[in-house]
């Protein structure tokens, strides 16, 4: 059902919750030249797995734009990528 707002709620979750695993992971390294490389690799990917929730999260959004709760959380993942606009034109949008 292309209009079922749980599933896109549902989907976005598992992505920010795949972003808390390689967070962990980035928290246990060291400073060393090879774990700091390996912390590039981890935060470039966790910030593409952030990213890959947004068209959920706004899908969602467009069935119900008065959910605060999916709103809380593409204002937290605009934040989290420092995306300032897009931070910004929702937060106006409230």
């Amino acid at each position: 059902d292309p209009n079922n707002i749980d599933a896109y709620i549902n989907l976005a979750y598992l992505k920010l919750e795949l972003k808390k695993v390689l967070a962990d992971e980035i928290a246990t390294l060291g400073t060393s030249a090879a774990e700091m490389q390996k912390y590039d690799k981890l935060n470039a990917k966790k910030d593409d797995i952030t990213r890959s929730a947004i068209p959920y999260l706004k899908k969602a959004l467009l069935i119900e734009p008065k959910n605060t709760s999916v709103t809380k959380t593409l204002l937290g993942v605009y934040k989290s990528l420092d995306m300032t606009n897009e931070y910004n034109s929702l937060k106006g949008g409230m």
